[in-house]
Order: C-alpha cells, then structure tokens, then sequence
C-alpha cells in the first residue's frame, strides 16, 4: 500500500449516552476525564425517556466547543427499520441541520449494527422480523440479505443522515459495501480478532475507503472475572486496533459504571471502573504521540473472500443464516477458513519441512493479511503480491478474467478445485467453471473428479519457480507425505502447467519397477508460469478443508508464508507477538504488541545489514523506526 502523508491521531473515546432525562452529563465526565477526542452520541434505547432536539444540539454544540469528534449511534430499529419511537420527534430538517451544526467534527452516522447478527446470531435470538427470506441458493441468499440494509438506508437516507457506518462482528463487511453503507466498523470481542480485523480492513480497502472504527464490547464480551488477566485483555485491545490500521477506537460501556455478571455492580468511581479509565488515558496519550504513517499497515498476502460466501465467520454454523435446509450447514467449505491460523502460527521445532537460514514464521509478511473481497477491483487485488482462496466462491467470467491480469501482472494465485465452481447451489457437487478448461489460467483441464485415493498420501516432485518459494521435497526414494487418508483426486490434462506434487503409495522407484504397490502418479498441484505472476492450484476435488486436502493446503501455506517474505524488512519473533509495518517517504513506523499476558517477548528486525533487538513488556506496545 503507498503512503506518503501522516495521518491524524487515531480517534478515541467512548459510546455517551444523550437523552432528555440525563441531558449531557456523560458527555462532560467524558471530556473532565479526558477519555479521547471521539464519541458516539448513543441517544436510541434509553426506554423511558425522549431523546428532543435541543438534548441533542446541546451535545453537539458541546462536542464542538470542547474539539471532540462524534457520530450519531442508531435511528432506527435493527428488526423493523423504522426509526424509533423516542426520536419520532426528529425531522429530516433536524437531522440535516444537526450534521450541519457539528461541522467536520460530525463524522457521520451509525446505522442498524450488528446487522450480520442475521446470518451469525443462534435461531433461538432472532425476532421474527429478523429472520431471513428462504433462498435456494448462495446469489439470492446473498440478495435477501442486502435487501434489508437497502431499505434500512433508504429510510436513513429520506431522513437526511449521511456517512452511514455498520458496527458488525462478521466477514459479511463487502455485502454492506454492495447494499450502499458507506463505513464499516468492527464490533471487537465476538469472534476471532485475528481474522476479524483483516475482514474489516481488507473489505474497506476494496470499497476505496481506506479507513474503519472499531467498537471494543469490552465488558459484554471481554470476559467475566474483573481481574489482572481481563484489564491486561481491555488494554491489549486498545492497542491491538491501532496497530492493525483503525481510523477510530470507542469503548461500548465500562467508564461510566459497569453492570458485571451474576448480579455484579462496579460504581463510576470504584476500583474497578477507575482502573478502566487509567487504560483508556494511556492508551489516547500513546496514540496522540505516536502517529502512523497514512495508508493503513503494508500487507502481501490477501485471503480471497469468494463471490457469495455467506459464512459470518463466527458463533451459528447455519452460512448465510438459513436454517430450512441441511446443505446450508456447515462443511468442509467453511471449515476451510480455519485454516488461516497457519499465518500466526510458529512453525514447530520438529517440523523438517521448514527451510532457510531464519525462521519468519508466526506472522505473515510485514505481520498482517487482508481478507480481500473476490468482487475487488484488479487494481486492488495488485496490491497483494499472492492471493489464498478459502471458503465458498462462485467463479464466473469477470472473476477468471481478472484473476488472469493478476497473475499477468506479477501475482501469485493460489486456489483448488472447489474454487472453480460455477454453481450457486450448495447443494449439489463441484460444477466447474468453462467446463473445467483453466488453459488460460491454470495451464490446465479437469473432466471432473477422479480416483478417492486410499492408504495414499503426496510427494512433492519438483520445486516451485516463483522465488522464493522452497515446497518440502525429499528424493524420488522417500515416504509419502500427508498420508493416512483419503485423497480426493481429480482427472487432470495438462496445458502447459508444472506437476508441483503427485499423490503416492510407495518409498521407491525400486518397489515400482518389482509391481509391489500399485502407484496412483496423479497430479495434486500444478504451476503455471502466466505473464510475469504464477497460478496454482490443488487438484484435488474439494476445498482445503476437506479431510484429504486440509493438511497438505496447511503446511503449502506456510511455504506460501515463507516464501512472501521478499520486503527488505523482515522480523523474527514470536507468535504472541502481532506486530505491523507502515511507510513514509522516509521511513518504516513498526508498532509491536506483546499479547503475552505474562512474559516479556523479544523481536529481531532485520533491514539490510541492520538488525535491531528489541523487547516489549507483557500487554505492551513498543515503536520502532527504520530510515530508508
């Protein structure tokens, strides 16, 4: 990603609450304590009382005076999408007029959030109002969803309420983009945070809006007990969502006193919610002192969010939150996303198939990955230098079209079978794409799936020629890897293609020249030289979850890991440590997160000959700078 100019200060501050029986109240604590430069006007769900336009302009008028930052939260109801009925009051007038009063301190408007709770919430939460239009397949289930954030916005919209910005906890940040939001936000806590931020940051890359929020839901989600480990976890949060790029930072509930679980209360001025505070006071000095680089953290590796996947990524395993047919369940298709953890994960000391004169694993290159949306623009997509597919995709022309200038152009593609599919119906088998001819970009035809390998497992046949790259190989005389299963293979015609691994059932050329063991010499991955990028693919019928794909697809991404690592900065550390790179003119700006709750962790940098030790304390973050 290019970046020349420094950005402002990360905004940070907290969800207040505004309404006509607290007045501002909240709003001054905020700014006496001096919690940050941003706030959330919350001014829905307070039951009993009205929420009028002079409690409202006050606050806004305040908010201006004092130079802090704002959104509106929520006008209308999540299940109904009409506006709720303590702002009735509120004309398209007011509300125009509001924005207006605000200046460039207004920035804009949250609207129906948590919206993936359609697809992620359990059945047994969701009104009635909330539950989804049957679909007989992943396009109109995909519509259906949309459809209610389009007449969300309309109403906002006929309202006078611009910037409008989705909080959700989801991979479902593309739909949003498509329906017409103009903003996302990542609700932190449910869900992965590993992959949650790359959904949110790699689906506003694509929509052309480099910046996102994050709302951390630290007292509802952040766990029970208010003890060491769980204000360690609220300030790591912190400082975990200004590393991986976030424009602005709101704390849900917690300052202003805190409802905890079975009954338990922490008044405003405790122990409890004091110490809350303290974090949040440090963590806005921190980052008001140490400015990123604009552009967001550089990224290589994008992980491809396929056409029509509708998995949320989190909590119900119904994908697109459809419960009236068993092929909306999950599968080895979703089941293909766990796999990502391999990019944070610390290759094993044992592991004989890792090579080189370091070890850069536990991170991805520059220590970041996006989630990258199959509906990018080429131009986008160019900016990872590999892209990884996962879950469900749904290929079509304009897809297989511009991943051939992809590839053309420099990148390097890596995908199997399932993600060649041209069905929109989950279910059914595997309907390739062109009638499996991927001569374009594969080198390659499949006439569908082959042989289910028994008592077999791969060897890699030759290396790899995207540099860099270095797969595990042994010798023609050697075990089969990745065995004990069952291979899925397919039947494959190669058209200019390299075989990369073969499926095997002996040790040696030996035991094949007696007929001791009958050997299955069939592709399962192929490279192809395309322009000045490479194409692979699995050759094996399925997605990489799938039981006879998933542990060869596991250690060929650590190979892919490994073999990104080409930018002049590369860091060794551990895999507690999440760390990003941002660029200026001058300079590389590296921010380094211990997650260790305990332990202090140490991280070498390398850039040319200078190499750079550094140490950063448990829950901490530390910055360091690289002159060009």
């Amino acid at each position: 990603m290019e970046n020349s100019q420094r950005i402002d200060p990360v905004k940070f501050g907290s969800m207040v609450s505004v309404n006509d029986k607290i007045g501002i109240s909240h709003l001054e604590r905020f700014a006496a304590y001096g919690l940050g430069n941003y706030v959330n006007l919350k001014i829905h769900w307070h039951r009993d009382t009205q929420v009028t336009r002079p409690t409202i302009e006050k606050a806004v008028k305040f908010c201006v005076e004092n130079k802090i930052y704002f959104s509106f939260s929520e006008f209308l109801d999540r299940y109904t999408y009409i506006p709720w009925e303590i702002l009735d009051t509120l004309t398209r007038q007011d509300w125009i007029e509001l924005q207006e009063l605000g200046g460039k301190y207004c920035l804009g408007n949250h609207s129906i959030c948590e919206r993936g709770g359609a697809v992620y919430w359990p059945l047994g939460y969701k009104h009635d109002s909330l539950l989804l239009e049957r679909a007989e397949n992943v396009k109109a289930a995909s519509e259906i969803y949309m459809a209610g954030i389009r007449k969300a916005l309309e109403t906002e919209h006929r309202f006078g309420r611009k910037n409008l910005e989705c909080i959700d906890s989801s991979f479902l940040h593309k739909y949003h983009f498509q329906a017409g939001m103009d903003g996302a936000a990542i609700e932190m806590f449910p869900g992965n945070c590993d992959r949650m931020y790359p959904a949110v940051r790699g689906a506003s890359r694509a929509y052309g809006r480099e910046t996102f929020g994050a709302d951390v839901a630290m007292v509802w989600y952040g766990g029970v007990e208010k003890d060491e480990l769980w204000f360690k976890r609220w300030q790591m949060s912190l400082y975990y969502a200004y590393l991986a790029g976030t424009d602005w930072i709101i704390s849900e509930t917690g300052e202003f006193g805190m409802a905890s679980a079975f009954g338990q209360k922490h008044d405003i001025d405790g122990p409890v919610c004091t110490r809350f505070r303290e974090i949040m006071q440090n963590f806005y000095r921190y980052a008001q002192s140490n400015p990123r680089p604009s552009g967001g953290p550089l990224v290589k590796i994008g992980i491809v969010h396929g056409r029509y996947d509708g998995t949320g990524g989190l909590w119900n395993k119904e994908v697109w939150g459809q419960y009236q047919d068993e092929k909306w369940l999950e599968s080895e298709i979703e089941k293909s996303w766990d796999l990502i953890h391999i990019l944070q994960k610390k290759n094993d000391w044992f592991d004989a198939c890792r090579t080189g004169e370091k070890d850069y694993s536990g991170n991805p290159p520059l220590g970041q990955f996006d989630i990258v949306p199959a509906e990018a623009d080429v131009e986008v997509m160019q900016k990872y230098s590999c892209l990884v597919f996962a879950g469900w995709n749904t290929m079509d022309e304009e897809l297989y079209q511009k991943l051939i200038a992809y590839v053309k152009n420099g990148g390097h593609l890596f995908m199997t079978t399932g993600h060649l599919n041209r069905s929109l119906d989950r279910a059914g088998d595997i309907e390739l794409f062109n009638n499996g001819n991927f001569e374009e970009l594969l080198g390659i035809k499949i006439s569908g799936p082959g042989e289910k390998l028994r008592h077999a497992g791969i060897k890699i046949t030759q290396q790899s020629r995207i540099p860099g790259y270095h797969y595990p190989d042994w010798t023609e005389n050697a075990d089969p890897k990745w065995m004990d299963t069952v291979i899925p293979s397919c039947n494959v015609t190669l058209c200019g293609a390299q075989v990369i691994a073969k499926a095997a059932q002996v040790f040696s050329a030996y035991q094949l020249a007696n007929g001791n063991v009958a050997q299955n010499d069939i592709p399962v991955m192929t490279e192809y030289a395309l322009g000045k990028g490479f194409a692979s693919c699995m050759t094996l019928w399925g997605y990489p979850g799938n039981t006879g794909i998933r542990d060869f697809f596991a250690d060929i991404l650590k190979c892919i890991n490994s073999g990104e690592m080409t930018h002049p900065v590369k860091v060794c550390t551990s895999d507690k440590m999440r760390y990003a790179v941002y660029e200026d003119e001058e300079n590389y700006v590296l921010f380094f997160l211990n997650t260790d709750f305990d332990l202090p962790l140490a991280a070498k940098v390398f850039y040319g000959d200078n190499v750079q030790l550094i140490q950063v304390e448990s829950a901490s973050m530390e910055k360091v700078i690289i002159k060009k």
